[in-house]
């Protein structure tokens, strides 16, 4: 043991001193470029947690060094060539999931029997360095060397193609990026470029399809083992579970590297507030499969009175593929009914992405079964917001709330308006389906998922649903349509009806004109949509009649006062939280008029200016540049007092501006949007 006298350990704005008698070890301290010559007791990490979890990634690393088994030394070796070919200044370190992975490959990999030539091959190829495409240290710009426009020519990138590596998505104007990794270099990138164009699946290819393309960049390449062992032994037929080994062993240090860049970077494009830790392996690792040929596994079919038109191995891509939950496929799997009259028109699920066709499910080779399971119930439970009154939510609108249940995101006055925006990949399933099939749809996405405790994963991420508990019964609403330059006036016992009238908005425009959600478009401003409830309450002496022509020229301000009420009732219903506020004042600047517009919210902003309430956001703190709308600048009042403290302005009053004072705002603008990205 060796004596180590007193130390100060500088953490954060603490200096902790304290006498310590442990064999040293050395510690990198975090904030400093020092280092100390010592060991920590257990005491310390219990009071550091952030600390803690440092020591723990890179203890991780130790205790898989200090395994000496047959996969122990493959993964030290891995490690090793991770660590010596690293040319990014960043340490090497394990999160727990990617410790917990390693443990999986060590497992694999020990069960190989010893003749089994993976084993020589893999030991080789193990020992290979990993050749980084950049300019060395992070920090240097520019960092990457070569950039590709998606998509990408497999002839430009013949450098790289059949590697396995990490790669990097840059968009040119924002500077936003994603990282990654993948078994082959040539056919991820395809599979990407794919993906945005024809059917997005991540959050990337959803931005990507509404702001435009992006840069494609190696980081960093290395061998494809399942590649070089199949051209090396062209006639070694691979079990299931040899070709997941030579999988793994591909992407392992790629893993380990991305997982090292993105918790440098952050990528905007991997989902930044909601990152993750990477997964390195998503097949199965488990030691059985050695044994097992790709023919002994199962086949699972969906079929109809056609024929068989769909099959795939695995129950995982058969609910992405149809768009169906496990729940619901496992219930239906080998189901017919008994009658053979029935066959092919009753029991038959529906596949809300096989453009809504039904099938019976069968998995090769299992007896078909003529009862189904009973349906899972499952209790939900229902959603708490503590720090949101409730009280103030509108009886015809949606919330949805971010994971903190602070933040509101959005509101929407219909289920559809929600699906379409939140679930855009799929709007193409409400355009071929019937009435009936509609409300199923919407039923299974929006309804079913309204004040409920669980988080529902949309286009846009993870986000909670709720509601006033008497969402849904404003549609059978009765209301006055009053003309509020003549003064003449109609009562309609619902939406519906009164849809149907031929100089009335359509049905949806009724719905926001009574709720206050909108004003109505320049083909109705001339008209009022008043609830039949709040008319009486201000005119007493109005009987409902449908069928009759009412008389209101006399009363014409009190329908205007009615009308301006139910907009700003509806403004008022909407919480205020965090950067999403709806009440932040905002001014709009135009340089082709020249004039400047003070908002006294985002909704009126929105309306004036066509921009949705959520890129108003974004424009404010610099994220997006409004592309759509050149001419515009967008400056909080708080900001262009301080900016133009001599310029006076009042609420949804433009005032006239100079070219300098034009000039000033733009300036702040376009400052504001190269902080943020700088950061």
């Amino acid at each position: 043991m060796s004596n180590v006298n007193i130390y100060h350990l500088y953490l954060g704005y603490e200096y902790i001193t304290q006498s310590l008698h442990y064999d040293p070890l050395i510690v990198p301290l975090v904030d400093t470029d020092l280092e100390i010559n010592v060991n920590l007791p257990a005491w310390l990490f219990m009071c550091l947690p952030d600390f803690s979890v440092l020591h723990a990634q890179e203890s991780n690393l130790d205790i898989l060094r200090e395994n000496t088994t047959r996969g122990g030394q493959l993964v030290s070796t891995l490690l090793t060539s991770a660590i010596n070919s690293n040319t990014t200044g960043l340490d090497i370190f394990l999160t727990d999931t990617g410790f917990k992975e390693s443990l999986k490959l060590i497992e694999l990999y020990n069960a190989v029997p010893a003749n089994n030539p993976l084993l020589d091959h893999i030991s080789l190829m193990s020992k290979s360095n990993y050749v980084f495409h950049t300019t060395g240290n992070v920090d240097l710009q520019p960092w990457v060397w070569r950039t590709h426009t998606l998509p990408v020519s497999s002839l430009d990138i013949l450098y790289c193609a059949n590697d396995s590596g990490v790669y990097m998505f840059t968009h040119p104007e924002s500077n936003h990026i994603s990282i990654g990794s993948s078994l082959s270099m040539k056919s991820r990138n395809m599979e990407h470029y794919v993906s945005i164009v024809r059917k997005p699946k991540l959050f990337m290819h959803y931005w990507v399809k509404e702001n435009g393309g992006l840069l494609w960049s190696p980081i960093v390449t290395g061998p494809n083992y399942l590649q070089s062992f199949t051209d090396a032994y062209p006639l070694h037929s691979l079990t299931r579970g040899e070709n997941n080994l030579l999988m793994a062993c591909s992407v392992y240090v790629p893993r380990v590297y991305e997982q090292v860049l993105q918790s440098h970077f952050v990528p905007y494009l991997n989902g930044s507030e909601n990152l993750k830790p990477v997964v390195f392996f998503n097949y199965s690792m488990n030691p059985t499969e050695l044994n097992v040929h790709f023919t002994e596994y199962p086949m699972y079919e969906i079929y109809d009175a056609e024929g068989t038109y769909l099959k795939t191995t695995s129950i995982n891509k058969l609910e992405v593929m149809t768009g169906r939950g496990r729940n619901a496929l496992t219930r239906y799997m080998n189901y017919i009914p008994q009658d053979p009259s029935l066959h092919f028109t009753e029991g038959m699920l529906t596949f809300p992405d096989l453009d809504n066709r039904t099938g019976y499910l069968r998995r090769v080779g299992d007896p078909l079964v003529h009862t189904l399971p009973p349906a899972k119930t499952v209790v939900k439970q229902p959603l708490t917001l503590p720090n949101v009154d409730t009280s103030l939510f509108a009886p015809n609108l949606i919330y949805v709330f971010e994971e903190d249940k602070e933040t509101l995101f959005n509101t929407f006055t219909s289920r559809r308006d929600l699906f379409l925006e939140m679930y855009s990949s799929k709007a193409h399933l409400l355009d071929k389906a019937n009435y009936t099939q509609s409300r199923e749809i919407l039923r299974n996405y929006v309804t079913a998922h309204l004040n409920n405790e669980a988080l529902n994963r949309t286009d846009l991420g993870y986000y909670y649903f709720a509601s006033h508990a008497e969402y849904g019964k404003e549609y059978s609403q009765d209301l006055f349509v009053v003309d509020t330059v003549t003064g003449k006036g109609e009562y309609f016992e619902s939406i519906t009806s009164c849809s149907k009238a031929s100089y009335t908005a359509p049905n949806k425009g009724v719905r926001n004109y009574i709720n206050g959600v909108t004003t109505p478009s320049q083909a109705y401003q001339n008209q009022a949509y008043i609830p039949s409830a709040m008319l009486i309450d201000a005119l007493p002496g109005t009987i409902k009649q449908v069928g009759i022509e009412y008389d209101f020229s006399d009363k014409l301000s009190t329908i205007m006062d009615l009308k301006s009420t139910l907009r700003q009732d509806y403004i008022s219903s909407v919480p205020n939280y965090k950067g999403r506020a709806k009440s932040v004042t905002i001014v709009v600047v135009n340089s082709i008029t020249s004039l400047a517009t003070l908002f006294t919210s985002l909704h009126l902003a929105s309306e004036s200016t066509g921009c949705t309430r959520q890129n108003l956001n974004k424009y404010l703190t610099g994220q997006y540049k409004p592309v759509k709308f050149p001419h515009l600048s967008f400056v909080t009042h708080n900001d262009f007092i301080s900016l133009l403290p001599t310029v006076s302005l009042q609420p949804n009053t433009p005032s006239h501006l100079t070219t300098g004072q034009i000039k000033v705002v733009q300036d702040y603008v376009e400052n504001t949007r190269k902080n943020y990205h700088s950061l």
